[in-house]
């Protein structure tokens, strides 16, 4: 007898553990508020297709996609457990097209040496996953299928990702064997230094002497890229509201600015579209501050890669470049 009770509780622990995990995926996941089938839900992506087109920056994109894929895949959900298979299985292919647009922006500012919204992605996709796997009992025969490809591209999608992330969390030590055998460029009175490939050119700035220029044939007049002292940290301030607000004049609305860490220093990322008269350049700046002096580290380049690979591999050799930057003793 103690047996039979002993497995009935064993039987009811499981079950409480089961759903609860079938309840944590669910409630992780948006209120998906106007759904597929109420005769409004066009109004509701006509609203969703306004705000991409006014949100510029990559990395608020990215951040939107996933937030849509989300909406979907609770739309999902609330289809499902109505019994509207046909409508479910409109809306997880929906789900699939914004989470793979998510994705792609994410890779392409993973290229950029942004790297946070991937991981956000990875995070997101494995909870998706779940609410997926835990449907696939749910639904009829009829409609397992179209979910086993959902979840099986997912899946691939998820490995991709994985990929992705180890491979930024590797290129660091990878940037710094490429950097081997490279000058470097000191600039005493700013109090940094820097490594640079042996066939570009760093100088000292002719118009202010805390600055650096480098780039190929870079002059003390002019390069593809530089190091240029901002100023002073005004006291009480973060970097990051400091970096906002120096931007806000700045094609508003389309810069993206994030915060991450290089060789120890905290330093804010900003991505500034149209940065030059080049109407396809954009700029990448790297900001970083020491003893309440602000120091910019930036470059242009041309966005597309197909068309001009050799901004590609420049954008690479500024990534190379940041990562042996460091603060020395000031003259």
């Amino acid at each position: 007898m103690k047996k039979i009770v002993g497995m009935c509780v064993l039987i009811a622990v499981f079950g409480m553990v089961s759903f609860a995990a079938a309840q944590v995926a669910t409630s992780t996941l948006p209120d998906p508020g106007t759904l597929p089938d109420s005769p409004l839900y066009f109004l509701k992506l006509w609203k969703e297709n306004i705000q991409l087109f006014f949100t510029f920056s990559a990395e608020a994109k990215a951040e939107q996609y996933l937030r849509l894929a989300e909406v979907r895949l609770a739309e999902y959900q609330k289809m499902i457990e109505k019994g509207k298979q046909e409508i479910a299985e409109k809306t997880i292919a929906k789900y699939q097209n914004q989470l793979d647009r998510a994705v792609q922006k994410a890779q392409e500012l993973k290229e950029k040496g942004i790297g946070d919204v991937i991981q956000k992605v990875e995070g997101a996709t494995s909870k998706h996953l779940q609410v997926l796997q835990d449907n696939l009992a749910k639904v009829p025969e009829a409609a397992k299928k179209g979910l086993e490809r959902a979840i099986e591209a997912l899946q691939k999608g998820i490995e991709k990702i994985k990929g992705a992330v180890e491979k930024n969390k590797e290129a660091p030590s990878e940037i710094s064997s490429d950097t081997l055998g490279w000058q470097t460029y000191q600039n005493e009175e700013g109090g940094y230094a820097f490594k640079y490939p042996n066939e570009w050119n760093a100088v000292t700035s002719k118009y202010n002497s805390r600055n650096a220029l480098f780039g190929p044939g870079a002059t003390s007049e002019g390069g593809i890229g530089g190091v240029t002292y901002r100023g002073a940290l005004p006291s009480g301030r973060s970097l990051l509201n400091f970096i906002k607000e120096s931007n806000e004049g700045i094609e508003s609305g389309s810069i993206s600015e994030t915060e991450t860490v290089i060789n120890g220093n905290n330093v804010v990322i900003s991505i500034l579209p149209k940065a030059s008269l080049v109407a396809s350049e954009e700029g990448k700046n790297v900001s970083f501050v020491k003893n309440g002096k602000i120091f910019g580290v930036g470059v242009l380049y041309k966005t597309d890669f197909v068309k001009y690979p050799e901004d590609k591999q420049r954008l690479t050799i500024f990534n190379q470049i940041l990562s042996t930057f460091k603060f020395i003793e000031p003259k």
